[in-house]
């Protein structure tokens, strides 16, 4: 009869468990822990910042507006095309500011807070036979990725500064004028 004697020695202890090459890390709940705690303060960065964003809106869309009547003005004044107005509507009742040229071809833009960001429309008329469509709308998202790093999102492009959304908001009135 063969007898065989078999000895294991297990180390649990602060560290590591080795056997042969094999080597297990027992500070898997310190990374478990540090996980759920950097999740954490994703979340309440993400909240911050969302917070900041949501807070800014009101002074976005006023620079937004001041930006897109200077346009106005500047193109008004160079072509001597008087036809074109960008109008501030008073916050008793909404908040924001419409672009209007009344003359054919008819183009019409209004922009104001809405619960989710800001909020456009812009109609248009080519002729005076054709219905007045509805050529674009949706929402400006105020984003945030920093304290003072705010920025526009308009159908997932982000926009850094209110000329580039002044342009976004124009350069269709200004084709359709042929310019």
């Amino acid at each position: 009869m063969l007898r065989v004697r078999l000895a294991l020695r297990f180390d649990c202890g602060q560290g590591a468990f080795q056997e042969g090459s094999v080597y297990m890390n027992d500070g898997w709940m310190e990374k478990l822990l540090a996980d759920r705690e950097n999740k954490r303060r994703d979340s309440e960065r993400s909240s911050q910042l969302s917070s900041m964003a949501t807070n800014a809106t009101p002074d976005m869309l006023s620079r937004l507006s001041a930006q897109v009547a200077a346009d106005t003005k500047k193109y008004a004044e160079s072509t001597g095309d008087a036809s074109i107005s960008c109008e501030t509507i008073p916050a008793a009742y909404a908040d924001g500011f419409q672009v209007d040229r009344r003359a054919l071809p008819t183009f019409s833009l209004n922009v104001g807070i809405d619960t989710s960001g800001i909020r456009y429309r812009e109609t248009r008329r080519t002729s005076s036979s054709s219905p007045q469509a509805v050529s674009r709308e949706g929402t400006i998202l105020i984003m945030a990725r920093g304290q003072d790093e705010l920025y526009y999102r308009i159908e997932g492009k982000d926009y850094g500064c209110e000329s580039e959304v002044s342009e976004y908001f124009l350069r269709p009135l200004l084709s359709l004028l042929g310019a």
